[in-house]
C-alpha cells in the first residue's frame, strides 16, 4: 500500500505540479492561442523552483510561435497566475531568453473578489467553493504540498493564543475567514466556515476525525495532506463518481469558473499559467488551438 506522501506525489504528477526532480508533464511550454484576433497566447509553465532553476526557455516552445510571442509581448505585455511569486523570475528570464527586456507586466488575470461575488449571485455557493484553496493553497516545501498553508494556520493559531483552540476544527471556526482561504480578498463568516466543515465531514470520516485533533504541527500537516489527497485524487474516487466527494466538487466548480472567467476576459497579451491547467483547459473549451 502506498504511503500518504507517495499518493500525493502521484496526484501532483497528474495535476502537473510536481517539481523538476520528480517529473514534468508534457505541458511545460505548451501554447494555446485564443481570442478573435488570435492575439491571446497562453503558455503552460512548471511553477518555478529557485533551487532547481526549472526555467522556461525557447527549447520548450514550438519554434513556429516564437516570433509571434515576441511581437505580442512587445505590443501588449503579459499576465501571470495567482500572486506571481517566484514565477515572475521565470517569466523575466524567459523574455530575456527570447531577446526582450522591459515587457509590460499587466498583473494577475485571476478573478477578483467582485467577479466571484457577482457569479455567486448566479451560481449557488460559488463563493463558498473557493474555500477549496484551504487544502491546495501554498507551495511545495520539504517534499510536501501545501506547507505555506501550514504556516497560515500556525499564524492564526498564534493570534488565538489568549484563547487557544483545542482542535483544528476550532482553529478553522475561530481563525480569520480572510487569510485562510483564496487570496485574502474574500471574507468567510462562521456560517460559511461551518458549511465548509460539513463538506469535509460529509466526504470522509478520517478527515473529519483529524479535524477534531489538537492543532499540533504534525496534525495540521496530516490534515492538509489528506484533504489535498481527497480533493484531487479522482482515480481513487473517495466517492467522486457517485457524487459524494464534496471537496472535489468544490474544486471542480471553482476551477471551471476560474477558467471561464479567464477565457471571457482575454485581451491581447501573453498569459502564463501552471502547466497542469492546460489539459483541463482543452477539455473545457473545444475551440482550443494548441501548439
Amino acid at each position: 500500500m502506498k504511503t500518504l506522501n507517495e499518493e500525493i506525489n502521484r496526484i501532483k504528477s497528474i495535476m502537473g505540479i510536481l517539481r523538476e526532480e520528480e517529473t514534468l508533464t508534457n505541458n511545460h511550454g505548451s501554447i494555446i492561442v485564443q481570442g478573435p484576433k488570435q492575439d491571446s497566447i497562453i503558455i503552460g509553465v512548471d511553477h518555478f523552483d529557485k533551487d532547481k532553476e526549472n526555467y522556461l526557455t525557447t527549447d520548450d516552445i514550438d519554434s513556429s510561435q516564437i516570433e509571434k510571442i515576441k511581437s505580442i509581448a512587445k505590443e501588449c505585455g503579459y499576465y501571470y497566475e495567482g500572486a506571481g511569486g517566484d514565477d515572475l523570475i521565470n517569466i523575466k528570464h524567459f523574455f530575456q531568453n527570447i531577446g526582450l527586456d522591459g515587457v509590460t507586466n499587466n498583473g494577475s488575470y485571476e478573478p477578483t473578489r467582485d467577479d466571484i461575488l457577482t457569479k455567486d449571485e448566479e451560481t449557488p455557493n460559488y463563493k463558498k467553493t473557493h474555500m477549496y484553496t484551504f487544502f491546495s493553497n501554498g507551495g511545495q516545501g520539504e517534499g510536501q504540498w501545501g506547507n505555506n498553508q501550514d504556516k497560515i494556520l500556525k499564524t492564526e493559531l498564534e493570534k488565538l493564543r489568549d484563547n487557544p483552540p483545542k482542535s483544528i476544527k476550532e482553529l478553522i471556526m475561530n481563525g480569520s475567514g480572510v487569510t485562510m482561504f483564496w487570496d485574502n480578498s474574500l471574507d468567510y463568516s462562521r456560517e460559511e466556515k461551518g458549511w465548509f466543515i460539513k463538506q469535509i465531514c460529509d466526504t470522509d470520516d478520517k478527515l473529519c476525525s483529524l479535524m477534531g485533533q489538537d492543532p499540533s504541527d504534525e496534525n495540521i500537516r496530516e490534515f492538509i495532506n489528506l484533504g489535498f489527497l481527497i480533493m484531487w485524487d479522482k482515480r481513487n474516487n473517495y466517492g467522486y463518481e457517485e457524487g459524494n466527494n464534496l471537496l472535489a466538487q468544490m474544486a471542480d466548480i471553482a476551477t471551471e469558473g476560474r477558467r471561464e472567467h479567464i477565457k471571457n476576459n482575454l485581451e491581447c497579451g501573453i498569459y502564463f499559467i501552471g502547466e497542469g491547467h492546460i489539459s483541463e483547459w482543452k477539455k473545457q473549451f473545444i475551440d482550443t488551438v494548441e501548439y
